[in-house]
């Protein structure tokens, strides 16, 4: 990828005010050579993003100390929504973090971003001296296609906003997650300066999200417009944000739909699994097709793994064991990274 590009002073101050004072230089940075670059993978999404899958069901033979202390040169930036009983908690950082365990929607879960840095870890470490960022901005029951599931409204990209096309009964909140989204990534291209890393390099974007339309079959025949819209609209705002042209071609990869999800019955056609469910095949067939049009966008299948609660450390129905989800975000670094060209 090409070379960092400065953003406008008024983009530093933004993101500077967002979060408050960026402090002391970061000890992992030498000031004094001024010449690290730095990889930026990007997760986003609903909950399976956010991370709601225990720890405590990771097994043994899968679990490793890094879990505990995080792995060498890799890091984390960003935050996890979750909505409880209480209205909503932000597990948020505004600082660049080690990835661990407990780097989900609370200190006890875990999201992609764990798999993805042990995956990524025998390119990024001492050895190599090369470095990557994991920036994560997921919010659970977070939907694409504008209605608004949880405090925080949505993902529904800008495009289909100025086109009229977001679904009917939307509240006003019909943005407020992707712009979030827009704004973290802004923050960290921001701050990477500061961090001491002079050039950055953009490998990817996994999503995981899709659950929220399958509800409805059509919403979740639509999924494709909203998923197409989601590619073109962050591909250009990240151009804006970096003036880097492969911004306008990053890889994506898009967690399918699990066909198990919240404990619906499956099928084998033409040795295939599919679900019993039509609104969750339907956005399952959605993914694939924004994957077969669109350049650069890939899918992960998730057939593979079981979605029953109580069974295989499954504990809801909904949420990725422990397990499955190391293994779901290893899958995703090693598909951004071959096809980012790393």
């Amino acid at each position: 990828m090409k070379k960092f590009i400065s953003l406008i002073l008024s983009v530093i101050m933004l993101s500077i005010t967002a979060c408050g004072t960026v402090g002391e230089m970061p000890a992992f940075i030498d000031a004094e050579k001024g010449t690290d670059t730095v990889d930026i993978y990007f997760i986003a999404g609903q909950s399976n993003a956010a991370g709601e899958s225990r720890y405590e069901t990771v097994s043994a033979e899968n679990v490793k100390p890094e879990h505990e202390t995080g792995y060498e040169n890799i890091y984390f930036y960003g935050c996890a929504l979750y909505w409880d009983e209480f209205g909503g908690n932000i597990h948020r950082t505004d600082e660049l973090l080690p990835v661990t365990k407990g780097l989900g929607e609370t200190s006890e879960w875990i999201g992609p971003e764990l798999g993805m840095a042990e995956y990524l870890s025998q390119f990024y470490n001492e050895e190599t001296g090369r470095k990557a960022i994991i920036v994560k901005y997921a919010a659970g029951a977070a939907s694409l296609d504008g209605k608004t599931g949880n405090p925080w409204g949505n993902f529904c990209p800008p495009s289909l906003v100025a086109q009229g096309s977001v679904i009917e009964g939307s509240d006003e909140k019909n943005k407020d997650l992707y712009q979030n989204l827009i704004e973290v990534v802004s923050e960290v291209y921001a701050r990477c300066r500061y961090w001491g890393f002079k050039n950055v390099n953009l490998c990817g974007f996994f999503w995981s999200q899709g659950e929220a339309e399958s509800y409805d079959l059509t919403r979740a025949a639509n999924y494709s417009n909203s998923l197409t819209a989601l590619v073109g609209d962050f591909r250009a705002d990240l151009y804006k944000i970096t003036n880097d042209s492969d911004a306008l071609k990053l890889p994506f990869v898009i967690g399918e739909i699990c066909p198990s999800f919240n404990s619906t019955e499956t099928v084998e056609v033409e040795g295939e699994v599919r679900s019993t469910n039509e609104g969750i095949n339907a956005v399952l067939d959605c993914q694939r097709k924004v994957a077969s049009e669109l350049e650069n966008v890939f899918t992960l299948p998730t057939g593979m793994y079981t979605l029953f609660a109580g069974v295989d450390g499954c504990l809801d129905g909904m949420h990725y064991a422990g397990d499955d989800a190391l293994e779901i975000g290893r899958r995703a670094a090693e598909k951004l990274y071959t096809e980012a060209g790393k």
